[in-house]
């Protein structure tokens, strides 16, 4: 979650659902009133149409979702998801934006490893500010090392990975385990199977 610096003013967004990991959302700074956010194509839902559009870059599906939810839930202000590529193809696309100043995104999403290079050249808005601080405690000290810089919140993590659990079912079955269903479950099958002399 991140925004985009106008001179008048600084909006921001936050998008429901936006959790932890692989890549984490940023915003980039440019002139106000960048009439790419007029003229964009949203691929989500804008259940508002009068409000004030957000544009966000991102390629993750999950964010598509996450927009529509957050657009529910707010009249004043939309966001605005648009599929501008992924990596290198969008990073191009920010880079050339942020040179020009005006074009850019108020949110992208960015890759952690490609944050820094960003950050470094101010294109960021620091989140700390916009209330970052109050959510910093939600996430691991790795996680917070990678969207930030001297203690100061340049980006919101997303992890939007599917996650399954693959079991032998002939062992289940053998020590007539139930399957788990709960973190706590499967804990409790690990220790049934070591008592009974499991693999």
């Amino acid at each position: 979650m991140l925004i985009r610096r106008t001179r008048a003013r600084h909006r921001t967004i936050a998008l429901a659902a936006v959790i932890a990991t692989v890549a984490a959302l940023t915003g980039c700074a440019t002139s106000a009133g960048s009439q790419y956010n007029s003229k964009a194509t949203c691929s989500n839902t804008i259940f508002k149409p009068d409000a004030v559009k957000i544009t966000v870059w991102a390629w993750s599906p999950t964010i598509g979702v996450a927009s529509d939810a957050f657009n529910k839930s707010h009249d004043d202000v939309q966001a605005c998801v648009a599929n501008v590529g992924a990596g290198t193809d969008e990073y191009n696309k920010l880079n050339t934006a942020i040179a020009a100043g005006s074009g850019a995104p108020d949110v992208a999403m960015i890759e952690t490893e490609y944050l820094p290079s960003f950050e470094i050249r101010h294109a960021l808005v620091n989140l700390s500010d916009y209330g970052a601080e109050k959510v910093r405690g939600d996430f691991s000290p790795g996680t917070l090392k990678d969207i930030s810089s001297d203690g100061d919140i340049y980006a919101i993590p997303d992890d939007g990975g599917p996650v399954a659990l693959m079991y032998r079912k002939d062992i289940f079955d053998k020590y007539h385990l139930p399957i788990p269903t709960t973190w706590a479950e499967f804990e409790q099958d690990a220790q049934k199977l070591k008592a009974a002399g499991g693999p």
